[in-house]
């Protein structure tokens, strides 16, 4: 009867008030020989938790390592690129600035012999001018060199002996620009011929004083001038525009 009530007094008790006990577990083994083995539990279970927890601080050591490795290689790849980048970019500015100086090199040429060609230009022009001036002079006064010795009788009006005056000197000014135009060359050395020649073929005629004049001789030297004037403008000019 105590007994039975010692139960139902055990029954009703509530959890909170029960002593708290230790949970063990043991496993036992018995052998062929009829031993007994216990084997604690809680140690096994502890062995697992700190294995388990050590291959988790490996594995995360190791994708850790892997992250870094990885961020580390595009990090250098990303620095090789932008590398590449900016070297593209400076090679394509320092192109674009060759560019642009030979365009300006040639631009510069391009307007210096425009510039030499409008000298040359120029100067053929004045050439062929001033020569086409002298060389009418001396046909006119080689001519009148003649017509004065075939009339020695009588006296010249005054103002034909100025305007044949005017017009030898003109010749002997068109003659003199005409060698400063075409410098040191055989031309140069015709030009002096022909002034010198005319004015001694003319002036005695306008003294009045007799003079042979060979117009036919006149005539081959103006012609052989002209040809060889051409020449010049045909040869040299050409030279002279290119700045040779």
């Amino acid at each position: 009867m105590v007994e039975q009530e010692g139960k139902q007094a055990l029954m009703i008790q509530l959890p909170w008030t029960v002593p708290r006990q230790e949970n063990t577990q043991t496993v036992i083994l018995q052998q062929p020989n009829g031993q007994k083995v216990y084997l604690d539990l809680n140690h096994s279970t502890d062995t697992t938790a700190i294995w388990s927890f050590v291959i988790a601080m490996i594995v995360a050591l190791i994708l850790g390592i892997s992250a870094t490795i990885i961020a580390i290689w595009y990090g250098r790849k990303s620095f090789d690129l932008t590398k590449q980048s900016f070297e593209a970019v400076i090679k394509q500015i320092k192109s674009s600035e060759d560019l642009m100086a030979s365009s300006n090199r040639e631009l510069i040429e391009s307007q210096e012999n425009l510039k030499r060609m409008d000298i040359a230009n120029e100067r053929c022009n004045s050439i062929r001018s001033v020569a086409a001036e002298f060389i009418s002079l001396c046909e006119h006064l080689m001519y009148e060199a003649k017509n004065l010795q075939n009339n020695l009788i009588g006296t010249l009006p005054i103002d034909y002996l100025a305007e044949l005056t005017q017009k030898r000197d003109l010749m002997e000014i068109n003659g003199t620009r005409l060698e400063l135009y075409l410098g040191k060359s055989d031309l140069s050395a015709s030009i002096l011929m022909l002034k010198r020649g005319l004015i001694r073929e003319i002036t005695p005629g306008l003294k009045r004083e007799k003079h042979d004049v060979d117009v036919s001789y006149w005539q081959d030297e103006i012609r052989n001038f002209k040809l060889n004037l051409t020449d010049y403008f045909e040869e040299e000019l050409p030279n002279k525009r290119k700045g040779e």
